[in-house]
């Protein structure tokens, strides 16, 4: 907890090589995945800038198309529960602000709290819909953002701000 900003931040990236990035961010960095369920699940990973690794095997792990899933090297890194988190955050804190850039996993994450009922724990979630790049339909992106309660505020998020394909970045 900061006391500028009363506000706990809590980052979860299972890939060693993005940690270096959250070294002058004012965040707890908990060095595992977040999906609909735990366990060790199987990523492909962008040797590029890192920032396309995914474990949703629809979706192309190279922005660039340079280099295809099948040549890219896999490993597995340990995912946690979605629904476990927000349960226990929800013990300590009155809003839970959620930002998904899961490259396609926030299907099956918002899918997860949906079912459990955890999405009510939840005040508002920024996040980056990868559905076009998965190759997900867009009737199947709607039905899961439908069933989203209205109650949550849901906003757009864009890393490319942030990216190393950004020019401004380079």
């Amino acid at each position: 907890k900061t006391e500028e900003t009363e506000v706990d931040i809590i980052s979860f990236e299972p890939n060693e090589a993005l940690h270096h990035h959250y070294a002058d961010i004012p965040t707890e960095l908990v060095p595992y995945g977040v999906s609909a369920t735990t366990g060790k699940k199987l990523f492909t990973i962008d040797e590029i800038d890192s920032d396309g690794t995914t474990f949703v095997q629809s979706k192309p792990v190279d922005a660039t198309r340079k280099v295809k899933n099948e040549e890219a090297p896999k490993t597995f890194w340990h995912c946690i529960d979605i629904a476990k988190i927000v349960n226990l955050a929800a013990e300590y804190y009155k809003d839970i602000i959620l930002k998904l850039d899961v490259e396609g996993a926030e299907y099956e994450i918002i899918e997860r709290l949906i079912d459990t009922q955890e999405i009510n724990k939840i005040s508002k979630v920024y996040v980056e819909w990868h559905w076009e790049k998965c190759k997900f339909t867009e009737q199947y992106h709607n039905r899961i953002k439908k069933r989203i309660p209205n109650s949550i505020d849901i906003e757009p998020w864009d890393a490319f701000e942030y990216s190393t394909r950004n020019p401004q970045n380079r």
